[in-house]
């Protein structure tokens, strides 16, 4: 199975929220793909809860289906709770 690690914002606030994630799990990355699910399973893409909550993985029925996912994911974006650079 070839898939790709994610984490999913489970709820509006609190620890599974966005912002809760951007800050606590993902503040070591300048920019993220902010995607809604909906975008990845209208291009036809499998989400799979792994690990604990809130990881998922995106599944990918072959490895050609990556500009297709990449597509889905859409810009990249800047994290508003990302270290700055040299701090």
């Amino acid at each position: 199975m070839w898939a790709i690690s994610v984490l999913v914002a489970l709820d509006e606030v609190g620890a599974g929220s966005t912002n809760s994630l951007l800050r606590s799990k993902l503040w070591t990355y300048d920019v993220v793909y902010r995607s809604k699910v909906s975008q990845l399973l209208t291009a036809g893409f499998g989400l799979l809860p792994t690990f604990t909550r809130p990881h998922y993985s995106v599944v990918l029925p072959e490895l050609s289906a990556i500009p297709a996912l990449l597509e889905a994911l859409g810009e990249l974006v800047q994290n508003p709770y990302a270290l700055p650079q040299g701090g």
